[in-house]
């Protein structure tokens, strides 16, 4: 499978090559061989052109730092919003069920998540930008979410809250080649960095989406820590490998 950005004549877009250290990093999480050329990249009229909202299993090839790699199911499910909102839940097998909301505007945006082995659930208001409209290659925006952490055991109660400064920018597109084919995709990072409850976090993603096909790559690197209580440091890439549990095509 080859999936293009399909520029237009009239708008052929702009390439943005990644700085060395950059693509260096990226290179190093994704695997030998994942990331290619950049390519022409367009201004995001339509997010919706660059997801894929339907319901259909996807099976994405998780990378860890070491190398090593696990396979892990993905879905998204619509569901009903009391606001009249389009708006999705996706199921991270293993890991974490997230909230997916499209605004007015036509932008998608992450309300929060729950934590697959705890059930905490974590509300961002305002949303994390997931892909945004009438961005332009090499924009970037800034942001503070405000955080609350709710309590799996009494789930009304906020067991943490505090803030994410959030900058969020588009680095352009890229060709990759996946386990699940070739595809043409736009690359947004989001950088976040603050304190929620005794924790500090820094936390950088990488999301790669190509028009028809959705979120088909994805890096993150995470470190938190909370003086001697906790500390977490995570290094992983998540590649689309298939569909439906078929093999890739």
């Amino acid at each position: 499978m080859h999936l293009t950005l399909g520029a237009a004549a009239a708008n052929p877009g702009i390439t943005l090559p990644l700085t060395e250290q950059e693509r260096s990093e990226i290179d190093r999480s994704l695997g030998p061989g994942v990331l290619g050329e950049a390519v022409p990249a367009l201004r995001i009229t339509d997010p919706e052109r660059y997801l894929d909202m339907k319901p259909v299993p996807r099976i994405y090839r998780v990378r860890s730092e070491s190398g090593s790699e696990t396979d892990q199911g993905f879905q998204l499910m619509p569901v009903t919003s009391a606001a009249g909102k389009r708006t999705w839940r996706y199921r991270q097998d293993g890991a974490e069920n997230g909230f997916i909301e499209q605004q007015p505007d036509g932008s998608f945006v992450m309300t929060g998540v729950e934590d697959a082995e705890t059930g905490a659930v974590t509300r961002y208001q305002p949303p994390e930008p997931l892909l945004l409209k009438s961005m332009n290659p090499g924009e970037e925006r800034k942001l503070r979410m405000a955080i609350q952490v709710y309590d799996p055991a009494s789930p009304s109660e906020v067991a943490h809250e505090g803030s994410l400064d959030v900058v969020y920018r588009y680095l352009g597109a890229y060709r990759l080649t996946l386990p699940a084919g070739t595809y043409d995709a736009v690359l947004m990072k989001s950088s976040f960095s603050g304190k929620v409850g005794p924790a500090h976090l820094e936390d950088t993603q990488y999301r790669f989406f190509a028009p028809g096909a959705g979120l088909v790559a994805a890096i993150e690197w995470r470190d938190v820590s909370a003086f001697l209580l906790y500390n977490a440091h995570i290094r992983e890439a998540r590649l689309l490998a298939g569909k439906s549990l078929l093999a890739p095509h």
